[in-house]
């Protein structure tokens, strides 16, 4: 049975309860892993001049190209909150060639437009990294400082 309470109803992606709790496995399993946090710029506006059913519609290929993108024996894509996802990478290499490698991706899959009611939208995204697990204090202020602490690691795509 799937617990409806752990996957984004638009997405279908663990939701962050699931990835917090993901998070938290990997780091107590004493596993290398780097998270990056993918924020989709000015997301209200595509909400507010296409409607909400737009935005959700956009969200969810957005999620689709992810999961399309990356090796899911590597890769967890993870819906954050809003218009936030996050990816955990399990890859083990330099940790600066896998930030290169992701944004990479990233970028590609930016650069088909998103059809909303007849219009092509091209998104834009900011992608914040953490891999220094050692300075973990919890769940919730390493989150808070993927887009803060870490800040130097910030990459627009």
């Amino acid at each position: 049975m799937v617990d409806l309470h752990s996957y984004d109803s638009i997405t279908g992606l663990p939701n962050l309860k699931s990835a917090l709790e993901f998070i938290e496995n990997l780091r107590k399993g004493g596993k290398r892993f780097l998270v990056g946090l993918i924020d989709i710029d000015n997301f209200s506006f595509i909400n507010d001049s296409f409607g909400i059913e737009a935005g959700d519609r956009v969200l969810k290929e957005f999620a689709e190209r992810l999961r399309e993108s990356f090796d899911p024996n590597y890769y967890y894509i993870l819906k954050a909150i809003s218009d936030q996802f996050l990816i955990v990478s399990l890859k083990e290499r330099d940790r600066i060639k896998e930030v290169k490698y992701i944004v990479n991706k990233v970028e590609r899959l930016l650069e088909i437009p998103f059809r909303v009611n007849g219009h092509e939208i091209f998104l834009s995204v900011n992608i914040g990294f953490s891999f220094w697990i050692q300075f973990y204090f919890g769940i919730i202020p390493y989150l808070c400082r993927i887009k803060t602490y870490f800040a130097v690691f910030f990459c627009c795509v």
